[in-house]
């Protein structure tokens, strides 16, 4: 759990971040070359958000296996 959170702040966060600001990149957005690189910076930035999504849900996921299981050992 502890270990997911680690990554994601260390790992995913700046990536997001980079993907962002390249997203911003100027040039005429009809220029072929800028067009190719704006779509894959989109497509690699939405991998990253489902990635962030589902690394989400594995931690509240083993949080609340945690609490589920705890809270049996209390009974």
């Amino acid at each position: 759990m502890q270990i997911g959170k680690e990554r994601k702040k260390r790992e995913l966060e700046p990536v997001k971040k980079l993907l962002a600001d390249l997203l911003e990149v100027e040039g005429d957005k009809k220029n072929r070359d800028i067009k190719t690189f704006t779509t894959v910076i989109a497509d690699t930035q939405d991998l990253v958000n489902k990635a962030d999504q589902t690394l989400d849900t594995f931690i509240k996921m083993d949080e609340n296996w945690f609490l589920g299981t705890f809270i049996k050992m209390m009974k």
